[in-house]
């Protein structure tokens, strides 16, 4: 998810090649519009940001080499030359500007800060020249690239609550992946297979980096799943593909936190819950003595679901995209977590105070009152 629940607009990813340009001086009324993006009445080019009936933000689409104006239907900068009637006033804000084809010697990653890219500087030199945008395995399954104009960036995988990381979810692959709406990652179980990456897995331990292929297959190994396969097989994804930030669609790097990995394993004691299993812990009707090995909605949280294995129940929470206050909801209709807008949940929220109508109705505020799409112009 990259959104801005608290509707404090940050960076917004509008074009479809490269990032918009902020605007200053560019007057808008916002008072009868809803919250949104909305194409300025002079200029087909400026986008302006309403929230709570006031401007926020101005863009402008980038005019490099053509014409490119903002439609309010696609919500993207589009460009005019393949819609005549885009832009019918033919005014623009922002002058054309030329076209520039870098070299392959002027393309380069920023020197890495962080001690897990640091280290996987030195270990592997990946390359993104040649290879089309998209997202690549690396040495090791918690780590994957992001290939933007020839541009590399590394992202680790983030944390499960037991400390290991995520894995990849086409870890040990050669293949790339272009859409982007996949490109997560996932429980390693999920993944199906033993990690395979020469490197095993990046371990952290404070500022000393490692990698080992030993600890991959214990991490392997207590993997919980999420999709309805038996535990270690299957590729389901887990949060689906549609979270996360890192900006992942401009080149510029965050970290790589695609969905929060705030989810985890669990037991809960006594009564006719059955065996039990983990350190994740809610209180749940749910029991998965003599249920089949599945998935399962939690009784009481929304944000909460259970994986049953041989009769042992695994509690497992929604993730939390980055820059939201809230989590995912679990869906028992699509076997994923998904936004709260698209769950019809009346229970409490885990680790919350606040009622889950509120959160669906921020959730459906966000989407301007249509939940079905995904709004492509956030970053």
């Amino acid at each position: 998810m990259k959104q801005t629940f608290l509707l404090a607009i940050g960076l917004i990813l509008v074009s479809p090649t490269i990032n918009q340009i902020l605007l200053t001086n560019v007057p808008f009324e916002c008072r009868s519009k809803q919250d949104g993006f909305w194409r300025d009445l002079r200029y087909c080019d400026v986008i302006q940001v309403c929230v709570g009936g006031e401007q926020k933000r101005s863009y402008g689409c980038p005019q490099v080499g053509e014409r490119f104006y903002f439609d309010e239907q696609t919500q993207r900068c589009e460009f005019a030359a393949k819609n005549t009637g885009g832009c019918q006033s033919n005014q623009y804000y922002t002058p054309i500007t030329n076209a520039t084809t870098p070299s392959g010697t002027q393309l380069s990653t920023p020197a890495p800060t962080e001690p897990w890219k640091i280290f996987a500087r030195s270990q592997e030199q990946f390359n993104c020249a040649g290879r089309q945008d998209g997202f690549y395995a690396s040495r090791w399954c918690n780590v994957f690239y992001r290939c933007y104009s020839g541009v590399s960036n590394a992202f680790l995988c983030p944390l499960q609550p037991g400390g290991a990381r995520l894995w990849w979810v086409q870890h040990g692959s050669s293949q790339g992946l272009l859409d982007e709406s996949v490109a997560t990652c996932v429980y390693p179980c999920d993944t199906g297979r033993q990690c395979s990456s020469a490197g095993g897995i990046i371990v952290e331990n404070g500022n000393q980096i490692s990698e080992s292929q030993q600890e991959a297959a214990n991490v392997y190994r207590q993997s919980p799943c999420s999709n309805r396969t038996s535990s270690g097989s299957g590729a389901g994804q887990f949060g689906s593909g549609q979270t996360g930030s890192g900006q992942l669609g401009t080149g510029q790097t965050g970290t790589g936190q695609i969905g929060s990995g705030q989810t985890g394993t669990g037991q809960i004691g006594g009564g006719n819950q059955g065996s039990t299993g983990g350190t994740f812990t809610v209180d749940s009707d749910v029991s998965c003595a003599g249920k089949p090995d599945d998935t399962y909605l939690s009784s009481r949280y929304c944000n909460v679901f259970h994986r049953c294995v041989s009769g042992v129940r695994f509690d497992l929470r929604c993730p939390r995209a980055n820059n939201i206050p809230y989590d995912l909801w679990w869906n028992q209709q699509t076997n994923l977590c998904d936004w709260p807008c698209r769950v019809q949940c009346t229970g409490q929220l885990y680790a919350s105070s606040t009622a889950a109508q509120q959160v669906s109705s921020e959730s459906l505020k966000f989407f301007n009152g249509d939940c079905r799409a995904y709004p492509l112009i956030f970053d």
